[in-house]
């Protein structure tokens, strides 16, 4: 945490990307616990349908998000039993957006008849890694099996090298506004939204004080001109039931706050930036 981030200890650690807390972090507690022979898939379908919560007299105006054209994996620490727990989040954002990407172009190969398809599997964390390494030059030799991070621009290298899919990325810094320091997520409203309309693929996002790594899969306006972002967030781990009901694993998600609707106006780190990574592949 640099000196003048503007945020105590308690509140660096509210916003802290990988939930660094003792449950998280116990390694006594075992991983099978998180892993699906049958990764669950499309988790933000029924938050994107039922919208955010809103307060009182107000009421959502527009939605716009991934929608259900297009299957995906939802990736997470731990979900390959590789365990990245405090580390990983931005490489299984990519992995959920490539999972996305590599069903988005079987279906268009498939609605051309073609039976020749560029779409791969999805990368693991140390695919990714060594291609950043070896075939890119992006990271130094010492990258390769570290526990260092990724953010939306090497989400953007990495969809582009593997599936010739180019990225947007939207740095959105924070700015002063009447002597207050406020993040720079609502200057870029718009383009989010045009973003779901016109692509419909899900977004990575990254940051520095609030380094968590998000996916972004919807955009919410209301009448009173509040916005939301329906964020995936890949620092689940530990599943509560054996079943593997995509419909009983959701519900854990929804009520744990793994797959949620924030607020832009409140539910942000005011001090810290934000990069967006906004793949440029249409959903249909």
């Amino acid at each position: 945490m640099t000196a003048n981030s503007g945020l105590n200890q308690q509140k660096f650690e509210n916003y802290s990307s990988c939930k660094l807390n003792k449950l998280s972090m116990n390694k006594k507690i075992k991983i099978d616990n998180t892993f699906f022979e049958i990764r669950c898939q499309n988790v933000h379908f029924l938050s994107l349908e039922k919208g955010p919560c809103v307060e009182e007299g107000d009421k959502i105006s527009e939605i716009f998000g991934v929608g259900k054209e297009i299957e995906y994996e939802y990736c997470h620490y731990c979900c390959d039993r590789f365990d990245d727990r405090g580390w990983g989040c931005g490489y299984r954002t990519l992995q959920t957006i490539a999972s996305w990407i590599i069903n988005r172009k079987e279906l268009q190969s498939s609605e051309h008849q073609n039976n020749e398809t560029e779409a791969k599997s999805v990368p693991s964390i140390s695919e990714i890694q060594k291609i950043l390494v070896e075939d890119l030059k992006d990271k130094p030799n010492s990258f390769n099996g570290s526990r260092d991070w990724i953010g939306s621009f090497e989400v953007c290298l990495i969809l582009d090298y593997l599936y010739d899919v180019p990225s947007k990325i939207i740095h959105a810094p924070s700015i002063q506004t009447k002597g207050e320091v406020q993040h720079g997520l609502l200057n870029h409203v718009e383009a989010l939204r045009s973003h779901f309309q016109k692509f419909g693929s899900p977004i990575m996002m990254g940051g520095d004080v609030d380094c968590s790594s998000k996916g972004i899969f919807g955009i919410a306006t209301t009448k009173n001109k509040k916005n939301y972002l329906l964020v995936v967030d890949p620092h689940f781990w530990n599943k509560s039931s054996s079943s593997n009901s995509t419909k009983t694993f959701c519900e854990q998600l929804q009520n744990e706050g793994w797959i949620q609707w924030k607020c832009l106006e409140t539910d942000f780190c005011d001090s810290s930036f934000y990069n967006l990574c906004l793949p440029q592949l249409k959903s249909s």
